[in-house]
């Protein structure tokens, strides 16, 4: 039994309401497809050797199931899907796909990087792969590559997939999509963005570690998302973050939309600066996580409080430590601990810069300290 069959309801979403937060539930099935044909992938001696053929060429929602081997696309293409269908590999460990030469010329003089993998307004299963990037150690400078792009009117299940060292982010959901996410290892890449008005379920023992420069886990524009259950740590920035604010060339501006979240029982450590930031119009419901040994602060909020110094990345890289928090901030009992005592830059010959700034003169787990948090938001010895 593929691990397709061993799941139930997995592939169309639905959406249900709780309180200020629209949440992603998973539900229904899909129907059968109409063809007995073979959509078996393997590198030879299989009705196609091509992930992307065999996509062609199935009707609505088939099966495809894609054996052992490496598998890459097409230079200057993604692998994509347009069709309702389900794509699963035998075996994580044993299937990869791997980022090739997916790079076009934009504007003169500059190249852009195609996704992997791209879904485009279809109700899609991916399971079973590694997918991997161009990313390594020596890599310094940041990339704008993609593991999976959900785009569109996408309904998207994603899970036990490894993607990793991708010189840009994992997963990427924009426009409505809705997308379901758990039980993943995402490391050396940015992890998971969720912007537009993007709806997503993060749950289920997501693991993002390694990652570079941006969030683990990045909620932003007018996206709703809810986080359960994950275990982000290790990244070299923040671990989660909730709104946003951008660099203008003359100031900062907020994004007017509240990206919201709710984010609960999950373990949040080790991040080199914050655990949890909430900026902008943000809006989040946080209860019941474990944050503890993030190099800035446990948990932050952009306010008007320069003295408190907790701001991540001074401009023109971060946040205005003049710019008030205007969004909406409410939890209780989580286990805030061990925070801001110090990290180790990991971004070489770049201490003291924008990128890992001289660490607070005193140790903060919720930054800044005279901001009005929650009653109980922080559970009691």
């Amino acid at each position: 039994m593929s691990i397709v069959e061993g799941k139930t309801g997995i592939l169309l979403l639905g959406i249900v309401t709780i309180g200020m937060l629209a949440i992603l539930v998973v539900g229904g099935s899909p129907e059968p497809p109409t063809t007995v044909a073979d959509f078996t992938v393997c590198p030879s001696g299989c009705p196609y050797s091509s992930i992307q053929e065999a996509i062609d060429a199935a009707p609505a929602w088939t099966h495809i199931l894609v054996k052992e081997g490496t598998y890459t696309p097409a230079d200057g293409e993604s692998i994509t899907i347009s069709k309702d269908l389900i794509l699963e590999g035998e075996d994580p460990e044993k299937v990869i796909i791997r980022g090739g030469a997916h790079l076009r010329w934009g504007s003169p003089g500059y190249r852009y990087s195609l996704p992997i993998m791209v879904i485009e307004d279809a109700h899609v299963v991916i399971t079973g792969f590694t997918i991997s990037g161009n990313w390594t150690p020596q890599t310094l400078s940041v990339g704008d590559e993609v593991g999976i792009a959900i785009r569109g009117r996408s309904d998207a299940s994603i899970f036990n997939n490894h993607l990793h060292n991708i010189n840009g982010t994992g997963i990427v959901a924009v426009d409505t999509t809705q997308v379901a996410i758990f039980d993943n290892t995402i490391r050396n890449t940015y992890g998971i963005s969720i912007a537009g008005r993007a709806q997503a379920s993060i749950y289920d023992d997501n693991v993002i570690t390694g990652g570079r420069y941006n969030p683990g886990i990045f909620v932003r524009q007018e996206s709703q998302a809810r986080i359960w259950g994950n275990f982000v740590h290790d990244n070299g920035a923040i671990g989660i973050q909730v709104g946003q604010e951008f660099y203008a060339g003359t100031g900062w501006v907020t994004f007017r939309a509240m990206a919201q979240a709710s984010i609960y029982d999950n373990e949040i450590s080790s991040n080199m600066l914050e655990g949890i930031v909430i900026a902008g119009n943000g809006m989040a419901d946080i209860l019941n996580n474990r944050i503890h040994h993030n190099g800035w602060a446990g948990v932050a909020v952009a306010v008007t409080n320069p003295a408190a110094d907790c701001n991540s990345i001074q401009p023109p890289y971060g946040f205005d430590p003049e710019y008030p928090f205007k969004g909406v901030l409410t939890g209780w009992a989580n286990e805030v601990h061990d925070n801001s005592q110090g990290y180790e830059c990991r971004y070489p010959g770049a201490e003291g810069s924008a990128l890992c700034p001289p660490p607070p003169a005193h140790g903060l787990d919720l930054c800044p300290p005279d901001y009005p948090w929650p009653p109980g938001f922080v559970k009691g010895p």
